[in-house]
């Protein structure tokens, strides 16, 4: 009987983190992310990078008494002084993270040592004197640790073509706890091995000429072109060691753009996502690899296959595939993914039968791609069997992995319903995008999707969610208004006063642009700092209230105090959002015809004796404190358009360092790491001024003098609870101010101290132009805050989570 190895069949169920316990009381704990990226190599006395140990749900590993490791800092740089042998030398536990290293002779702690390298990444390579398949070659990325190889990547490489067949690798489900890892570093490759007398860079910097040389023409643009794909992905390895090795151009052959941010990527964080939150698969084999050749049509038609080196190596591969094997328990499927992003489905579906038997990525409901855009890269899954591949290659490849995991029994299909998904609704609550319903839980809240790869929302079988939409109607008998409905399975829910039994995945809700967006406002009987009252921006569904954000205002001088609402690291995962098509709505919060006021800002600003400063490039118009991008469902956004959202900001200053500032912070919570649930405030302070005819400062209210106020300053405002990390930006709404003269009102009137360069996240800053609004950063410490607002502001917040100051700045890069 031919060996079958288990498809994973259906979504792994969550399991609960494993509870931390107190480390003994003899030997030693070092965490391997203990100093960030600054943590020095260790490995355990095998040479191995050794795994963290599961009784402490964290990345601490354990040494007994006396134990050997090894400890290195590769490629340090010379001036940081490390003290012990930078090229690895053996070292002896002491007690908790003391060690003692024999070479150097010294006793010290583990966390003094920190690893600062020369440049990155950093690794070496060597050569195997055996072969792979098709007698192609054996490289090994590495560390060299101690005089001894610490071997990383096993790449099988074709050095005739110039093409890796296959990158191999183990991974485990402890990669995911490097949430700090900055990603963003250039590729290397070491010259005179692989590529021969080719310069990968240059290769790719001439890849739209060389494809022109061909006769291929009009193929790469500025929004499709070729990237290095990382076979071995960096985010399946838990130390920045392992993950900078894959930054190696004989493990990234040419992968078209949308492919690499698309399927690929998707199928790579699926199997992520199984190794490391589904289910304990102990460790994991990887091979992730290339198949064939890509071509395009020439001028004439015929296909012309891509070599782009320029004399007929460096294909770009027509396929790319990754294939997981599991051990305990026997699991194992492989993924292909088509690399052209100019092929139409059908065509590619036939060469698909030309490599498996059959298609089964529909029962992998873990894994998530998108098989309707041919830029994606369509998609298919293989069951795992000796001899099921139709390609030869393929068939090799399968097999002799099987034989090395030494895979000989059919396992038993028990396992399979061990890792069924719960029963219930598993509803992807924007897939219908612009045409989505809008669906929030019994608690009328916003749903958070089931992981961070997806937009699915889950509801057990028989719980109660509502479903709505607001302006506009359904194309079933629905309540557009909405109404409670009850999940029965999968996609399957029912209405409770309309009584329908519908497919989710089929209910769409059309929007009447006149109505649009069909969002209230409610006056809320709380207060709020500075003696502000609180207004509710959000729907009624079903005759309850459901909530996007909270306005602070002050009636009496028409001013906002801030907007609050949460947000978290889904906001980005709506792909088809067109804010152009939303209409502003003037917002009856001050009891005044706003519009009226926003429209004739000018002739209120020369009424005060301001002549001059408002011009064709350097206006007044609303500046959004609560983006719509901070939002993943469709109808949030709408809501953000609430002119009351949007106090007056010159418009330099909005296109500035206020979009710099915003655009930072949605890549730090989207990119970054895992923050959770993000409170987010943003605000206004003060009153601006501009100097009359006869110079003196008058401030700028633009109703009956002392109203409806031009913000001073723009401030934002992040916490995270779930990490105990915050920031409190301040930008300065005046682009007729020098910067000495806001630097001294900025450490007078509101921080002690600026800590703007210190975060190394923050992108796009430019504070040598005061058009840009000179921004500053302030730590979430009441004692650092000096205006009395503002205190009074981070005060409560604090105060509500349990906190009294936050970190700063997250140890992490944006390059």
């Amino acid at each position: 009987m031919s060996l079958l190895v288990l498809t994973l069949l259906a979504l792994a169920t969550r399991v609960s983190a494993v509870p931390k316990a107190e480390p003994k009381e003899t030997g030693c704990f070092l965490n391997v992310l203990g100093n960030g990226d600054m943590t020095s190599l260790f490995l355990n006395s095998s040479r191995k990078f050794p795994n963290p140990n599961p009784t402490y749900g964290t990345a601490l590993v354990t040494f007994d008494e006396n134990e050997t490791l090894y400890v290195a800092c590769p490629n340090v740089d010379p001036e940081w002084k490390y003290p012990l042998v930078p090229d690895g030398e053996e070292a002896k536990c002491v007690a908790n993270t003391t060690i003692y290293a024999l070479t150097s002779n010294k006793t010290l702690d583990f966390y003094s040592l920190l690893c600062v390298q020369k440049f990155r990444p950093y690794f070496y390579e060597h050569f195997s004197s055996a072969k792979c398949e098709f007698n192609f070659t054996i490289q090994y990325i590495a560390q060299k640790i101690a005089g001894e190889d610490v071997d990383i990547i096993t790449l099988c490489f074709d050095k005739t073509q110039i093409l890796p067949l296959y990158a191999k690798y183990t991974t485990n489900k402890w990669s995911a706890n490097f949430v700090y890892y900055n990603p963003n570093i250039n590729f290397s490759y070491v010259p005179d091995s692989l590529f021969d007398d080719l310069v990968p860079w240059r290769v790719y910097a001439q890849t739209k000429q060389t494809m022109e040389n061909l006769g291929v023409f009009g193929y790469i643009t500025d929004d499709v072109y070729l990237v290095p794909g990382q076979l071995a992905a960096y985010d399946d390895f838990l130390t920045q060691f392992q993950r900078d090795s894959t930054f190696h151009y004989a493990n990234a052959p040419f992968q078209w753009n949308t492919v690499n941010s698309g399927n690929w990527k998707n199928v790579t964080s699926s199997i992520q996502w199984l190794v490391t939150e589904g289910i304990d698969l102990g460790d994991v084999t990887l091979l992730s690899g290339t198949l064939r050749i890509a071509s395009l049509p020439n001028k004439g038609g015929r296909p012309v296959e891509l070599f782009l080196s320029g004399d007929g190596r460096m294909p770009v591969p027509g396929w790319f595939w990754k294939l997981m094997i599991a051990r305990t328990p026997q699991l194992a499927v492989v993924f292909f993914v088509y690399n052209n992003p100019y092929v139409e489905k059908s065509v590619v579906d036939e060469e698909f039968k030309t490599i498996c038997k059959e298609d089964v990525l529909d029962i992998l409901s873990w894994a998530t791609v998108d098989n309707t855009d041919p830029k994606a890269g369509f998609t298919y899954a293989c069951a795992v069997g000796r001899d099921y591949m139709v390609d030869e290659t393929m068939r090799e490849i399968v097999n002799n992995a099987l034989d090395e995991n030494s895979l000989v029994e059919v396992p038993s299909f028990r396992l399979a319903e061990a890792v069924k998904m719960p029963d219930g609704c598993y509803l992807d609550v924007v897939a219908n995008a612009p045409s989505a319903p809008l669906v929030v839980n019994s608690s009328l809240q916003f749903p958070t999707p089931i992981g961070a790869k997806t937009t699915q929302v889950f509801f057990a079988q028989g719980e109660t969610f509502y479903i709505g939409c607001p302006g506009g109607s359904f194309n079933y008998l629905l309540l557009a208004d909405g109404e409670p409905a009850l999940c029965h399975q999968d996609t399957t829910i029912s209405t409770i006063k309309s009584q329908q039994i519908v497919d989710f995945n089929q209910v769409y809700c059309t929007l009447d642009q006149r109505l649009r967006p069909d969002l209230f406002e409610q006056v809320s009987d709380d207060g709020c700092e500075n003696g502000g009252k609180i207004q509710s921006v959000g729907y009624s569904i079903d005759d309850q209230w459901v909530e996007t954000y909270k306005i602070c205002y002050n009636p009496s001088e028409m001013s906002i105090l801030y907007v609050k609402y949460v947000t978290n690291q889904w906001m980005d995962d709506l792909k088809d959002y067109d804010p152009n098509e939303v209409p502003r709505v003037w917002s009856g919060i001050f009891q005044n015809d706003l519009e009226q006021i926003y429209n004739t800002i000018q002739p209120r600003i020369e009424n005060l004796g301001v002549v001059g400063y408002i011009t064709s490039d350097s206006y007044l118009a609303g500046g959004f404190l609560a983006p719509y991008y901070n939002f993943l469902s469709p109808f949030q956004r709408d809501t953000t358009f609430d002119m009351a959202n949007a106090p007056l900001q010159w418009a330099t200053v909005t296109a500035g360092n206020w979009q710099a500032m915003e655009d930072s912070m949605q890549w730090l919570l989207t990119m970054g790491k895992d923050f959770g649930d993000v409170t987010i405030l943003g605000g206004t302070l003060g009153v601006a001024d501009l100097p009359d005819s006869d110079g003196n400062p008058v401030d700028l209210y633009l109703v009956d003098g002392n109203l409806l106020p031009v913000a001073r300053w723009f401030w934002k405002l992040m916490l995270s609870p779930s990490t105990s990390s915050g920031i409190l930006f301040f930008v300065y709404n005046n682009p007729y101010v020098a910067k000495p003269q806001v630097d001294k009102e900025f450490s007078t009137n509101l921080c002690v101290d600026n800590v703007l360069g210190d975060i190394t996240w923050l992108s796009g800053i430019d504070n040598l132009n005061p058009y840009s609004g000179f921004i500053y950063a302030c730590v979430l410490d009441v004692s650092n805050i000096i205006n009395p607002t503002m205190y009074e502001i981070v005060h409560n917040l604090l105060q509500k989570e349990g906190l009294t100051r936050v970190a700063t700045n997250f140890n992490i890069t944006r390059v």
